[in-house]
């Protein structure tokens, strides 16, 4: 599995662990309501999920991009090299 990928799936899992916690916490004298920071939370887990999954996909097209010009490169130089290794065969059968 990628490093992006277990990164994701562990954002995924804190987003899930968030939604678990407690909505409503007991104090001394008075109850904590916790559901709007839990969702706040959610919300925040989620966002940044988004971005690493932007992030990545980033990387990936760059790499993509990168390696499509490398090999693009490598085609036109073997392609020129065997039309003037073509062009020398011919010269010698003639």
């Amino acid at each position: 599995m990628f490093d992006c990928e277990q990164k994701i799936l562990d954002r995924e899992e804190l987003k899930g662990e968030i939604m678990l916690l407690p909505v409503s916490v007991p104090l001394s004298l008075f109850q904590l309501e916790c559901a709007s920071l839990n969702n706040e939370l959610a919300v925040r887990a989620q966002q940044i999920h988004d971005l690493y999954v932007q992030f990545c996909v980033n990387q990936h097209r760059e790499l993509v991009k990168e390696l499509d010009l490398f090999f693009s490169s490598a085609a036109l130089k073997q392609e020129a090299l065997l039309s003037h290794r073509g062009c020398a065969m011919l010269c010698v059968c003639q």
